[in-house]
């Protein structure tokens, strides 16, 4: 998705001093930015989560 540019999504009509290209730019450069920090924040979920198995509910007898 990242190779396809579908991962995320940004303006392609942004200027940066009135310049297009360098409002582009800018605009790829957040979007990297972007998954990069949601990638981190993924892995660390991952990372802490830990696996239990499901506790037994009370039985009336």
């Amino acid at each position: 998705m990242v190779r396809q540019k579908t991962a995320a999504t940004g303006s392609t009509s942004m200027t940066l001093d009135g310049n297009l290209k360098k409002g582009q730019k800018m605009v790829g450069d957040m979007t990297k930015l972007l998954l990069r920090a949601f990638n981190a924040e993924a892995e660390n979920s991952v990372k802490t989560v830990k696996a239990k198995p499901p506790q037994r509910r009370y039985q009336a007898p």
